[in-house]
């Protein structure tokens, strides 16, 4: 089965500040974070040391996508970090959700993780242990200006770091605790020494869709009548309710016998008329 992405709703960010971030469709209030996320430069950074804003301007599918561009992601040591957190499928009412966390620091190995939380329950899919660098994050290359993108259709859950218009998959579809519904994307942000040490841009995200794969039409025309598979019509059913009479030739040009001279059939008995 292939997919069809259809994108319902992005932000790039890039305006004028804004602080709060525009409520008319951005609303902070999960994961243990209520302070909401700000605009500043052209880039979403938290207000105070961590800012959450959860995409609450449509009514999101449960086949979800989203992905958001990786600024900034500063780290010096495990008690000086910070981190962008992209997540679908997140109730406002409990922490349940699908997260891809960097830990930073960004380059050719970043500390990330890509996890769910029920309650107060983990699911690791990436990585050993989720909450910062040091507690068992895998290390991948993700570069300032890097996207992350997850992906949920069914129960499937899979993850993406597009570096240069290239996308690399870093989380095959996977099984396990992962249940599509309906619920929103969002992004949380850490820092622990200043708001631009977690920055993020360009968020996007959308409905996945199943599409079954493209059947080549019978080009044979009529006068066999036709059936139609999957919206394909194939040219094979008889013309006739008589089981008996076959389906029609309708070859505009039939193959001709080029032999100069054919075979005579030798025997003799019992008479065979020509």
């Amino acid at each position: 089965m292939s997919f069809v992405y259809t994108t319902l709703a992005s932000d790039s960010f890039h305006r004028a500040n804004e602080n709060p971030v525009n409520p008319a469709v951005w609303s902070a209030g999960s994961l243990g974070v209520t302070t909401p996320c700000q605009i500043v430069g052209n880039e979403l950074e938290p207000v105070d040391a961590a800012g959450s804003a959860f995409y609450t301007g449509i009514t999101w599918p449960a086949n979800q996508w989203a992905e958001v561009q990786v600024d900034a992601c500063q780290f010096s040591d495990n008690n000086d970090y910070a981190s962008v957190i992209l997540t679908l499928n997140t109730t406002m009412a409990d922490d349940s959700y699908y997260a891809f966390e960097v830990d930073g620091p960004l380059g050719a190995e970043c500390n990330v993780s890509i996890f769910s939380q029920s309650g107060s329950g983990y699911t690791l899919y990436l990585g050993t242990a989720p909450g910062g660098p040091g507690t068992g994050d895998a290390i991948i290359p993700l570069f300032a200006g890097d996207t992350i993108r997850m992906e949920l259709f069914n129960n499937f859950l899979s993850g993406y770091v597009i570096h240069s218009g290239v996308s690399t998959q870093v989380l095959a579809p996977v099984q396990g605790n992962v249940v599509a519904q309906a619920g929103l994307p969002g992004i949380v942000l850490y820092e622990d020494t200043q708001a631009s040490d977690a920055q993020v841009s360009n968020f996007g995200g959308g409905l996945i869709s199943g599409q079954n794969a493209y059947s080549v039409p019978d080009s044979r025309v009529k006068p066999n009548a036709s059936r139609n598979v999957q919206g394909t019509l194939i040219y094979d059913v008889q013309t006739s309710s008589n089981p008996n009479i076959p389906p029609t030739d309708s070859r505009v040009s039939k193959p001709v016998d080029s032999r100069l001279s054919a075979p005579q059939n030798s025997r003799t008995s019992p008479p065979f008329s020509s």
